[in-house]
């Protein structure tokens, strides 16, 4: 059969002796169909542009699969697509399925007397006619082999270094800058505070010594007169002598209770007033500490990441080389640098992945801790509180003691306060 007869399409091919010459009226009727001949090295590129739309649902799935273990999606995706630099189109054949080059297909019908079929050589060119065999759509890769439980990346990785994961003391936090800072202005105001009130309560009790002295002085000399009119008028004027004392008396200690008192409230004042700002200073530097440390996990798990891409990188450039010594075939050679490829894309996705599950680890081992101080905190803010309550109530306690005793002993002396 010529050349020129090789058509896609029903044809009558007439028949020839052995000397090439045509047998008259016999011929074959047959239905040609002619396909594109593609070498095995290109057959998996043939085969996205016979199908693009399963070769695209094959690569949206295979990228789909590796943005389940990638930071970056789109990094997986070019990761994923991007040819071998020196297998050219050939890394198409990461995707789809490799399909076999196809010979040209006659389907013959012979007309009566003639020959079922006839064969001739592989044309080239043509589309893909009517009624002809449909391709197979491509699946998806299967999704990567599990990784083994840990790697010499994350058995060497910097991120279970103790220190990173260490958490944060009370003392540690107290001794901050910030929290000294504040803790030592509280400390200063409450002392001047106690200074400025205790002398002013030494003052009133000076006063109060000396008025009630005058007083009782004067009731004296009134009593001494009183004598000479009669036992009746000197029990009279004792009586309305020891009223007015203990009058002033009364009134002086009411004076200095709500002194104290006063000065009491403006100390608890100052302390609460300190004690919510030290818990927040706390608060903002457990919160600047977690964020600090785990800016320094993320550094890491980058480095780490970036020294783990470069080591299996050059890892399967030493594979290609030596696999490109041992195989002469260049069709073999194709096949078998594809596959080094998907192990690379493979092996820096599971890496990747666990690199990425160890950080995730110490990060919310960084998270229980903080939580676990944040709540000290809390509490000794609470016990803080708890404790001022208690010491006012101390403090008031013993001055109704006192003004209860000097109650009592106000009929002969003048107590010391």
């Amino acid at each position: 059969m010529p050349l020129d007869g090789i058509k896609p399409g029903y044809r009558h091919i007439p028949l020839r002796n052995e000397s090439n010459r045509p047998l008259g009226l016999a011929s074959v009727f047959a239905h040609i169909v002619a396909k594109d001949y593609v070498s095995d090295a290109f057959a998996d590129f043939a085969n996205a542009l016979l199908n693009p739309i399963a070769y695209q649902s094959a690569n949206e799935a295979r990228a789909a699969a590796l943005c389940a273990f990638e930071d970056d999606p789109d990094a997986a995706l070019d990761a994923a697509t991007a040819p071998s630099p020196k297998s050219g189109k050939k890394a198409w054949g990461a995707i789809g399925k490799k399909v076999s080059a196809s010979n040209i297909a006659v389907k013959a019908v012979g007309k009566p007397g003639g020959p079922k079929a006839a064969g001739g050589p592989k044309p080239a060119g043509g589309a893909k006619p009517a009624g002809g065999p449909k391709p197979a759509s491509t699946p998806a890769s299967p999704p990567p082999p599990p990784a083994a439980a840990e790697s010499e990346f994350v058995t060497n990785s910097k991120m279970k270094d103790d220190s990173i994961a260490k958490p944060l003391t009370m003392d540690s936090v107290k001794q901050n800058k910030a929290y000294t800072k504040i803790s030592g202005k509280r400390d200063k105001e409450v002392d001047s505070l106690k200074k400025k009130n205790e002398k002013a309560q030494s003052n009133m009790k000076t006063k109060m010594k000396g008025e009630e002295s005058k007083v009782k002085s004067a009731n004296q000399k009134n009593e001494k007169k009183a004598e000479k009119s009669g036992k009746d008028e000197h029990d009279k004027v004792v009586k309305e002598n020891e009223e007015k004392f203990n009058q002033l008396h009364k009134e002086n200690m009411d004076k200095y209770l709500n002194l104290c008192t006063e000065h009491y409230n403006a100390e608890g004042e100052i302390f609460k007033k300190y004690t919510d700002s030290l818990h927040e200073c706390a608060k903002t530097v457990i919160t600047n500490s977690l964020e600090e440390l785990k800016k320094k996990l993320q550094q890491i798990h980058d480095k780490e990441v970036e020294a783990m891409n470069k080591e299996l990188t050059k890892r399967n450039k030493e594979e290609q080389k030596a696999v490109g010594k041992e195989t002469k075939d260049k069709e073999e050679l194709a096949r078998k640098k594809r596959e080094l490829s998907k192990k690379l894309i493979d092996g820096i996705v599971a890496e990747r992945n666990k690199l990425k599950a160890l950080k995730e680890q110490q990060e919310k081992v960084l998270d229980k801790n903080m939580e676990n101080l944040t709540k000290e905190f809390d509490n000794e803010k609470t016990n803080a509180e708890n404790t001022l309550l208690k010491d006012y109530e101390e403090r008031m306690r013993n001055l109704a003691i006192d003004f209860a005793l000097q109650k009592v002993n106000s009929k002969d002396n003048i107590t010391a306060m």
